[in-house]
């Protein structure tokens, strides 16, 4: 959430949520005091992990238990889940 507004201009008639997709900027208008709850997702794509801290945290914790201190009970060689693209 980037700023938070009082609410919607003296004039503004239209209160339906708005996306700026310029400044990937959500607008929701709720009256003063209240909340509401709503489904949110979202994504990443692959370089965009790059930027992730916890990404980078998860590479060096796999990078310690397979190759540094490696026990059998986290290496499985033939499946997929020891694969990691960097």
């Amino acid at each position: 959430m980037r700023d938070i507004h009082a609410g919607p201009q003296p004039n503004q008639t239209d209160l339906r949520p708005s996306w700026d997709l310029a400044e990937r900027l959500l607008t929701v208008y709720l009256p003063k005091g209240q909340t509401r709850v709503v489904p949110l997702s979202s994504y990443v794509t692959a370089d965009d992990l790059k930027l992730k801290g916890v990404w980078q945290w998860l590479r060096e914790y796999i990078e310690r238990i397979t190759v540094f201190d490696p026990q059998r009970q986290f290496l499985q060689p033939s499946d997929a889940v020891d694969w990691m693209t960097r």
